[in-house]
């Protein structure tokens, strides 16, 4: 589990561990840049991947002691992907400034936006082996991709942003450069798991798996890039950099539960497998009290890790925090009922259902709100659309199983959670008080989960991921 966590916390910290550089090194504008970029290649990564990553990680579980069917599986999905993501990249090549520029408000189309569709081009087979790896519990391989991918990008963007002077394009040149070469490896290192063959039989059994999907991985998309380009388009790119730097700190709780996450799937598989209800109820109460906690405690350290993290020019950023971490945190909170509904296949075609009209809504919010209330006005649509899709969400999974969940407990947490963060944004507290109230929360958590905690200890859940 060490190896999991540590990993895919510098993965998904790569933007927030890179932080003080990007503020001390970009002007506001020149972070919003880099912002859309990113945000523009991330929605073309999703129609490049068709959501096959998570069919792969599926369908490898399902096949893990059929050898034949599951290369043939993988196989498929690997080579189908490729296809799609080539087509794709030459479709935005060729017509890039009617399908990416309206989107980049403001970012010069040559080189930025032209080394973004490069960069599109390598992230679907990068993401699946790394889902592989993960099905297949390869913690040393998975860590080890995870850890050389950014320790390399981080690296070229020193030397381009700090020795070269490139501003954003060096981060943009830095993601393109480490992008090519783990598509390389992760071509390579896929042979051993695959047939060369697109088999029609496995082609459509992923993609009715995955395809139901795609709305669910769009709507991510729209609820963390759309505000942005919105603001670009009403207002400037200083805007957005500011508003990002707000965006980026509140996703501090994203980091470590992504990590918790990723590492948690596999075992609540299996459980869900073998019908272990009890023990499955036992790890939701603790991971809606870990994350709630997680949240309570960077809301009360905000102004410290502002003053650590980012430059001045960016400190007009802290009234959004608290706001973002709340959001972030519904979120958190929401994976842990996401992975339920998920496992079930005849259910997991609600979940695209649910999280994209929380998407139009987000949408059709931040086009009523920015316009009047700015980066505030975004923000808070944000917040509603999350805590919305969450509870959705719950509903959801308590009707896809057979698991009676502890719903005291959970709305409990919540409950905290959000009092928390209404009563950090609404009145400034002297430090000493922050840390009494983190202390606080931190025992009675602790004391509302120690029966869970306990059970789950004398049953050894842990130790598969030692």
């Amino acid at each position: 589990m060490i190896l999991y966590a540590s990993a895919i916390i510098i993965q998904k910290g790569i933007s927030f561990f890179l932080l003080p550089l990007y503020t001390s090194q970009l002007i506001p504008s020149e972070y919003g840049t880099l912002n859309i970029v990113t945000g523009v290649c991330s929605f073309y990564g999703v129609l490049a991947t068709l959501g096959m990553d998570a069919a792969a990680g599926r369908y490898y579980i399902e096949y893990k002691d059929d050898n034949e069917n599951r290369k043939k599986f993988i196989g498929t999905v690997v080579y189908f992907t490729i296809l799609v993501s080539m087509l794709l990249a030459v479709l935005l090549l060729i017509f890039g400034r009617y399908l990416v520029v309206p989107f980049a408000e403001g970012v010069p189309y040559y080189p930025h936006i032209i080394i973004g569709i490069v960069y599109i081009l390598t992230v679907p087979i990068y993401s699946m082996y790394q889902r592989i790896l993960l099905m297949k519990e390869n913690a040393n391989r998975y860590s080890a991709n995870l850890i050389t991918n950014f320790l390399m990008q981080t690296t070229l963007s020193i030397i381009f942003v700090v020795v070269f002077k490139l501003q954003s394009l060096g981060v943009i040149l830095a993601m393109c450069i480490t992008g090519i070469i783990f598509f390389i490896i992760s071509i390579r290192s896929l042979k051993v798991e695959t047939e060369t063959i697109i088999n029609k039989t496995h082609l459509i059994t992923a993609l009715k798996y995955s395809i139901p999907l795609i709305p669910h991985t769009l709507s991510n998309w729209v609820n963390t890039v759309f505000d942005r380009i919105i603001l670009a388009r009403f207002y400037s790119l200083v805007e957005v950099g500011i508003y990002n730097v707000a965006n980026q700190l509140g996703m501090i709780t994203n980091v470590f539960s992504a990590a918790i996450n990723q590492a948690y799937v596999p075992w609540l598989y299996g459980k869900i497998k073998d019908g272990q209800n009890i023990r499955i109820n036992q790890s939701i109460n603790i991971l809606t009290g870990l994350f709630s906690l997680l949240g309570i405690g960077i809301i009360l350290l905000t102004p410290e890790i502002l003053n650590i993290m980012v430059d001045e020019s960016y400190h007009e950023a802290l009234e959004l925090i608290p706001i973002f971490v709340l959001a972030y945190s519904y979120s958190n909170l929401y994976l842990a009922f996401l992975n339920i509904v998920m496992y079930h296949v005849k259910y997991a075609k609600y979940i695209g259902v649910v999280t994209f009209s929380g998407a139009c809504l987000n949408m059709v919010s931040n086009l009523i709100f920015i316009p009047r209330y700015s980066m505030y006005g975004a923000a808070l649509t944000s917040l509603g659309t999350k805590l919305i899709v969450y509870v959705v969400i719950m509903i959801l999974a308590r009707s896809s199983s057979k698991i009676r969940f502890d719903w005291f407990k959970i709305i409990l947490f919540t409950a905290t959670l959000t009092i928390i963060a209404a009563v950090s944004i609404t009145i400034k507290i002297s430090l000493g008080f922050r840390i009494l109230m983190c202390i606080v929360t931190l025992a009675g958590f602790i004391c509302v989960l120690n029966k869970d905690i306990s059970a789950l200890l004398n049953f050894s859940i842990f130790n598969k991921f030692d």
